[in-house]
């Protein structure tokens, strides 16, 4: 008979540890961010959207990147299409944001060239 995964104890239901299947993450003050690949980053205050080049302990820095003022059908824009308004950021800017600041960072499908 197979052990049970749950256990009762006082009228109270638990889930035993050894039965909850394990998520291998990366660890470490870098992960789980991927360089070079396109991000949707929400910070306290604003969405900006760009490429990922540098993670350092206390920041994430961008180029190619943009503040974004209206995202549209959310789940279709973080799928990859593009905002319906998006304020570009001079093609020489590296946008540099505090980790401290992050609300949420999300990668997305596809990267959108910025003019």
């Amino acid at each position: 008979m197979p052990e049970p995964t749950t256990i009762q104890v006082d009228d109270v239901k638990s889930v035993r540890e050894d039965s909850i299947k394990n998520i291998n993450l990366p660890k470490g003050d870098f992960a789980p961010f991927e360089m070079g690949e396109e991000y949707h980053v929400e910070t306290c205050t604003k969405y900006f959207l760009g490429k990922l080049v540098l993670v350092t302990s206390a920041e994430l820095c961008f180029v190619n990147c943009s503040w974004v003022e209206d995202t549209g059908r959310y789940n279709q824009y973080l799928a990859g299409s593009k905002p319906c308004t998006n304020e570009p950021f001079p093609s020489d800017v590296v946008l540099i944001i505090s980790r401290g600041a992050l609300v949420s960072c999300v990668k997305r499908s596809i990267i959108i060239e910025v003019i």
